[in-house]
């Protein structure tokens, strides 16, 4: 993989062995697991910037999150473009490999990323999130607008299952956890994974509202605060977001 001072380094300026190196580093990226390759990634790029793996995850959840949501990027988060790249292009193969999956909250477990505050935070085994939303869904009567909600949402593994159900009309989505970094990644999976569900047809439209609270306590006081607003439809695409 590229060292720090080759990726900062103009095309134009390579020599011909760089060159060579920089293009059999993109063939070998390619042609690698998605999953392995963006565990690689993460690895040798923390190395590079003097970083935890768990912190390189970190931001790229971050900076995956202000893309897919039109932010703008912090000053010097630059630095961190061609990561970004790749990051995302393992992520799409990955959502495309295995639609409907945590594939972020396995990574994460990877980097020992849950529970870095000590609030409990552990991965839901994706067979039991199937499970239980074969379970939640079996008698339930669907009307035109249907909403469904996870107040301490993780990376999405119990929402992300429902997008592959039968087809409905209007889906609202409420995500919610006292952890940013989870509700950023929740969000990433559900959108991404949205997208495909609504070019499949099975929903007209899907709307998904991110909050940033405590569950147990802002929802009864007022306090919680939404971070992001998303909705896809035939009408094309509208992003809301939220100071926080």
């Amino acid at each position: 993989m590229l060292s720090r001072e080759l990726i900062n380094k103009p095309l134009s300026e390579y020599t011909d062995q760089e060159y060579k190196s920089a293009m059999k580093d993109m063939r070998e990226m390619k042609e690698c697991c998605p999953k392995k390759g963006m565990i690689k990634l993460i690895k040798h790029q923390a190395d590079q910037f003097n970083l935890r793996g768990f912190q390189m995850f970190e931001k790229m959840i971050d900076l995956t999150f202000c893309y897919l949501t039109r932010r703008p990027f912090k000053e010097g988060d630059q630095v961190y473009s061609y990561t970004l790249q790749w990051f995302t292009y393992f992520l799409e193969k990955l959502i495309v490999e295995r639609k409907n999956t945590d594939v972020l909250g396995e990574i994460m477990t990877e980097f020992s990323f849950f529970d870095k505050s000590f609030q409990g935070q552990c991965m839901t085994p994706p067979d039991l999130s199937k499970m239980v939303n074969e379970l939640l869904n079996a008698n339930r009567e669907w009307k035109e607008e249907n909403l469904i909600s996870d107040f301490c949402c993780g990376t999405g593994s119990m929402l992300l299952p429902k997008l592959g159900m039968p087809k409905e009309d209007h889906l609202i989505i409420l995500i919610n956890d006292r952890d940013k970094d989870m509700t950023k990644a929740c969000f990433i999976q559900l959108w991404l994974n949205a997208q495909f569900a609504f070019l499949e047809k099975r929903f007209k439209q899907i709307t998904i509202f991110g909050y940033v609270s405590d569950a147990l306590i802002e929802y009864s006081q007022g306090g919680c605060k939404r971070l992001v607003g998303a909705t896809i439809s035939d009408n094309g695409i509208q992003i809301d977001n939220f100071n926080h």
